[in-house]
């Protein structure tokens, strides 16, 4: 019998041992009252765990009461009623002039102080009782749940304070779009699509978004209700909020409701816009650049029909550095401006205009089935680019050199297309000309020259290059008393001429080195001249682009100040048709040459219609009368009637002419006639070395001697 005691005694013991677990497990504390109108209470053996206390410790009256935060044991009190005590309760809430807590909660949270010194919340649950009866009840660990709340209401808060949108919709009807209805928003959402509070308990799309908007939020909602999937959409626009670009999610949450977040990206788009617009665009111009005339030619160049073209219109603007040089860069920046305007606004027909260098523009222009309307496009480029420019009132001409190409003929990829308009442009200066459209043929002939220049430049280092030398003849006294250096360039399949060569090298950028060679040998051989002889002089053929540079006058400076060139001994010859280009800086590189003392002489004259006050305002000392007029001097009247002419005016003005091309002694004997000063071709001499000139000199004055006497006796018979 007693074994069955023991027996039923452990079993009983278990029993409580794994009640209290349990109940320990849940995170509950079972108290009740010693006694009805007694403030101790018997507690579960949990209370160790949970608050650290010994159960017993309850059994004391006030214990528990006194373990209520201050703050907490109103709301302790409407749930726990405990029997008043000659002990003072305080109130810190009243001390501090707060409002009590509410005591209507049935079930409250209060904070219990634990044996570690800091408070757990505990949910209050009071079990039915009978009138009479102590009061018995249950504290429920609110620890994790307190702390889910609180996550859960931060990150709410969070949402709400949130620069992006937030809105919660649900669809009433699965299966009708129709009724989605507005459950809440946040400030952001609220004030970017000015929400009526009375919206967000169930109002529609309609009520906020005209027809077309409010289509395409339902069907977008409605898709991810039932999918599941999220939907992304990005800059999007929205007539209820003008002038406002945002980013969309749509996601569908665990009960089933919609979750919509909304960036407004307005700033972010305008800025990536204006960027975009600073890499696609020339600053001082606005004009789009060669980044974004890229883009365009190849999207209209890939969308031309079987009989439609387009045309690429390059613009270099010539003498730009004078603009700059007279007025600053300012007045150089006025011309690319208003010749970018022009381009843009005064030409009908033209897709963009871009600019794509520092002198250069670009035109693409519409696609059109008419090949003619596509020249007339570009006749029109020219005649807006001749026009005078304004600057500050003084207006000023402004020279252009054009280049053209269509697709598809010349090309339908950007590269290809700018490529053949570049050779138009080339072809066009090559020319002298102000237009040019793209012409293969002429292409492979400047192929050809670029292989030229390539051994031009070879041939410059490897000394294959040299002067010869052409008598130029005193007609009065039969004496050699200039000779004119002319380049000549000893290759295997043959020579170039010196006026070739110059031209090539002034293209390939060999033309200051060139040009400081020829200055050097020129100058030593009339040094070496007048050792043997009265001194001769040296004329030297150069273009103005080679002596406009002043690094190159500098050179000559420094030639004469050390004693490497007498400038008496050396003659500069400039091309009319370049004088007359830029009469202004033509005077004032002669004036420069005139005052080092280097007598300048107009070459090729005739052919670049300078009127006499222009060369009265040059300090030239030389008129050269082209070949051309020379050789038909004795065949075309027009011709000798412009060659005497010449001589008169030159001689009225105090310079003397010398006559170049003369190829025959009739030739030679009508010049004379006329009183020409000076006679130079190869009736008279083929240019020669250095080393065969003093022999060459010899004979031509010999011959000239007999014919000058000769000459003599026939004019004293002829009086």
């Amino acid at each position: 019998m007693f074994g069955r005691k023991r027996r039923t005694e452990g079993a009983v013991a278990a029993v409580r041992v794994g009640y209290d677990r349990a109940i320990l497990d849940a995170g509950v504390i079972l108290f009740q009252q010693v006694a009805e109108d007694h403030d101790g209470h018997y507690v579960s053996s949990s209370v160790v765990d949970l608050l650290g206390w010994e159960a017993t410790a309850f059994r004391t009256p006030g214990t528990l009461r006194r373990l209520v935060h201050p703050d907490d044991l109103a709301a302790f009190r409407s749930a726990a009623p405990l029997p008043s005590t000659d002990e003072p309760t305080i109130d810190l809430r009243s001390l501090l002039g707060d409002p009590p807590p509410p005591t209507d909660v049935a079930e409250p949270v209060v904070r219990l102080l634990t044996a570690s010194g800091d408070y757990r919340p505990m949910v209050v649950r009071m079990a039915r009782t009978r009138a009479g009866e102590p009061v018995s009840g249950s504290l429920i660990d609110a620890s994790a749940g307190a702390r889910e709340q609180q996550r859960t209401r931060r990150l709410a808060e969070v949402a709400d304070i949130s620069h992006h949108g937030s809105l919660l919709f649900e669809l009433v009807d699965r299966q009708d779009p129709s009724t989605v209805v507005f459950r809440s928003a946040n400030d952001s959402a609220r004030r970017l699509f000015d929400l009526d509070p009375a919206v967000l308990d169930g109002g529609h799309l309609e009520q906020i978004f005209d027809g077309p908007s409010a289509r395409l939020l339902q069907s977008a909602l409605f898709d991810v209700a039932h999918t599941g999937e999220s939907l992304t959409a990005r800059r999007l626009s929205f007539a209820e909020v003008p002038d406002t670009i945002v980013d969309l999610r749509i996601d569908r949450l665990s009960d089933g409701c919609l979750g919509v977040t909304i960036d407004d990206v307005t700033e972010s788009v305008r800025t990536e816009e204006r960027l975009r617009h600073q890499a696609l665009h020339d600053h001082l111009t606005g004009l789009a650049n060669r980044a974004a005339l890229d883009e365009r030619v190849a999207l209209v160049a890939a969308g031309l029909s079987m009989r439609e073209h387009v045309a690429v219109i390059l613009v270099e603007v010539d003498g730009l550095d004078r603009f700059n040089r007279e007025g600053g860069h300012h007045s150089g920046d006025q011309v690319l401006v208003e010749l970018g305007r022009r381009l843009d606004e005064d030409v009908t027909g033209i897709d963009l205009v871009a600019r794509i260098g520092g002198n250069e523009f670009a035109v693409l222009t519409h696609p059109d089935a008419d090949r003619e309307v596509l020249e007339r496009r570009v006749r029109a480029v020219q005649d807006v680019m001749d026009r005078p420019l304004d600057l500050d009132g003084d207006l000023r001409a402004v020279q252009c050199t054009i280049g053209a190409a269509y697709a598809p003929e010349h090309g339908q990829d950007p590269g290809t297309l700018l490529r053949s308009a570049d050779g138009a442009l080339r072809q066009a200066r090559d020319a002298a000309e102000t237009l040019a459209v793209f012409d293969p043929v002429e292409e492979r002939s400047l192929t050809r020259r670029v292989g030229i220049l390539t051994e031009l430049r070879r041939g410059l280092s490897n000394s294959e290059l040299e002067l010869r030398y052409q008598p130029i003849v005193d007609l009065r006294s039969g004496r050699v008393t200039k000779v004119e250096s002319l380049l000549r360039w000893q290759r295997g399949d043959g020579s170039q001429r010196s006026v070739e060569l110059l031209e090539l090298a002034e293209r390939s950028g060999l033309i200051e080195p060139l040009t400081r060679w020829i200055l050097g040998e020129s100058s030593r051989a009339a040094e070496r001249l007048g050792r043997d002889r009265d001194a001769l002089v040296v004329s030297t053929d150069l273009s103005l682009p080679q002596i406009r540079r002043d690094d190159l006058l500098g050179f000559v400076d420094l030639l004469v100040r050390a004693g490497e060139l007498t400038p008496s001994t050396l003659e500069v010859e400039i091309a009319e048709p370049e004088l007359a280009r830029d009469p202004e800086r033509a005077c004032e590189i002669v004036g420069h040459l005139h005052e080092v003392g280097i007598p300048v002489a107009i070459d090729e004259f005739g052919t670049g219609f300078l009127s006499v006050t222009t060369i009265e305002s040059i300090p030239v000392s030389n008129l050269k009368i082209d070949r051309g007029y020379t050789t038909a001097v004795t065949s075309v009247g027009a011709d000798a009637e412009a060659v005497a002419s010449t001589i008169d005016m030159a001689h009225g003005l105090g310079l003397t002419v010398t006559a170049v091309g003369v190829g025959d002694a009739t030739t030679l004997e009508r010049l004379a006639a006329m009183g020409c000063d000076h006679a130079q071709g190869v009736h008279l001499s083929e240019p020669v070395t250095f080393e065969d000139l003093p022999r060459r000199v010899d004979e031509l004055e010999a011959a000239m001697s007999t014919w000058v006497g000769a000459r003599a006796v026939l004019l004293e018979h002829a009086d």
